[in-house]
């Protein structure tokens, strides 16, 4: 989306991936290259990141992340209203045991997601199963498949997982 955005505009997207070891330079986005910068969160986002471009003097944007005391547009997902209607979609399928794959809990987002699962999975008085929100096992590359296999050996396994992210999926 955010692609066919740029097109439209007549931009054309490039993409750089830093890893949480990675050091922000400016000569990143300067250059004349570079109309503007958008930066995906996620819960590692450094804020030196941030600071670096907005010293280039683009127009930057941060998504999904927010950095207090950096004064720079953002734009925050509704995390917790996301997963409730997701679970809520599934319940309405006809799941009523729902898997919860979490993620580590130091990332809000993820714990605002959690969040929205309980409170579909409360509504209408039904008592939550604790059995469906594994420990988190599973680390790295392997992020959910410990705690999907405990589901699936479940005496009732659930009818539907809810991942909380892309990796955990």
């Amino acid at each position: 989306s955010i692609e066919a955005e740029a097109r439209r505009a007549g931009f054309r997207i490039v993409v750089e991936f830093a890893d949480t070891g990675d050091e922000p330079r400016i000569d990143h986005w300067t250059g004349g290259w570079a109309s503007g910068v958008l930066i995906l969160g996620g819960g590692d986002l450094n804020p030196d990141w941030v600071g670096t471009a907005l010293e280039a003097k683009l127009p930057v944007v941060v998504a999904d992340h927010f950095i207090p005391g950096i004064d720079v547009a953002t734009v925050v997902f509704d995390n917790f209203a996301g997963a409730y209607e997701m679970t809520n979609y599934l319940k309405a399928a006809g799941h009523e045991r729902i898997g919860f794959l979490r993620g580590p809990s130091k990332y809000w987002t993820l714990e605002e997601r959690r969040g929205g699962y309980l409170a579909a999975m409360q509504r209408g008085g039904s008592p939550l199963a604790l059995d469906l929100i594994p420990p988190r096992v599973s680390h790295g590359d392997e992020k959910g498949f410990g705690e999907t296999l405990a589901l699936l050996d479940l005496p009732d396994p659930p009818t539907a997982i809810f991942a909380v992210s892309d990796q955990t999926a």
